[in-house]
């Protein structure tokens, strides 16, 4: 067990800090509308409806003990019901309990942004931009990672963070599975070497245009203009339509481990909090401690 510093409240949601802005909005829909889910604006300025990255910006946490009692639920593991009028927080600088979406694993520190169903998926910097981050171990067979990305966002590009290092190891990266037409097992990333710690180095230029680790998904190639012999790959964003959705990958025959890094642009996708504790949401979504950074 690892002692953070802080502990988690029990009936409340609010850790520690300053109090945050409170404002009062309706529950338009009670889909996943927990409290310390992310929600965003509803049909009209008064309602909040939960937020996803792909769609809108997000406008604050639901809130539980900020909220009045009469339209308090029994317990902060409650849904709202229609019509509610709860406590939507916003402000920054306080630490709330929020829910990991299933599949992740955070390390304490990780910047945090909105996934579906306002849940929380863990991110960091990448050359291509700001990537969700996807834990990944050997499996030399085609295999999912949970992870399935909103329709209507774009992928920017894709790498790997190496944590454990095999040398002659290498990782496709696809989007789909057999169940998703058209899906292609490499179609992110083709077979980028993990055989050194840290980010994975792309083959973006050579004499065999099948030699470039960008899958086709992301990458257009063309014949240098200074000589011909050189194929040089140039990144393009894919827009995802919510038929291929699926983030699988392959490893060779190799013990390396670390994280898939798929960069992504939405509306709503940006940091929203950081990671106050370590938390394993292998299994299923986890309640998380986290610094509020809206």
């Amino acid at each position: 067990m690892v002692d953070t510093g802080f502990t988690k409240p029990a009936d409340k949601i609010i850790c520690w800090g300053k109090p945050p802005i409170v404002v009062e909005r309706e529950i338009e829909t009670a889909t996943s509308m927990y409290p310390g889910r992310l929600v965003k604006k509803g049909t009209t300025a008064n309602e909040v409806v939960v937020a996803t990255p792909a769609t809108a910006m997000v406008v604050g946490w639901l809130g539980y003990e900020d909220t009045a009692i009469a339209y308090r639920e029994a317990s902060v593991d409650t849904i709202y019901t229609v019509n509610a009028r709860a406590a939507v927080l916003q402000g920054g600088g306080f630490g709330i309990v929020g829910s990991l979406t299933p599949n992740v694993a955070v390390e304490m520190g990780d910047m945090l942004a909105p996934w579906t169903s306002g849940e929380l998926i863990p991110v960091e910097r990448t050359e291509f931009g700001l990537a969700i981050k996807i834990p990944f171990t050997k499996n030399t067979a085609q295999t999912d990672t949970g992870i399935d990305i909103p329709q209507y966002m774009k992928i920017l590009g894709a790498t790997v963070r190496v944590t454990s290092a095999v040398s002659s190891g290498t990782i496709d990266v696809g989007l789909g599975m057999g169940s998703e037409g058209g899906y292609d097992a490499d179609g992110l990333i083709d077979g980028l070497s993990t055989a050194a710690l840290g980010y994975g180095t792309h083959i973006n230029a050579d004499t065999t245009a099948g030699n470039a680790t960008l899958g086709v998904l992301l990458m257009d190639q063309t014949k240098s203009a200074d000589s011909g012999a050189i194929y040089a790959s140039v990144v393009e964003p894919f827009n995802c339509d919510g038929t291929l959705v699926s983030v699988d990958y392959t490893t060779s025959n190799h013990a390396s481990a670390g994280y898939i890094l798929v960069a992504l642009a939405g509306p709503g996708f940006a940091p929203v909090a950081r990671a106050l504790e370590p938390k394993d949401a292998s299994a299923s979504s986890q309640d998380i401690m986290v610094q509020s950074l809206i």
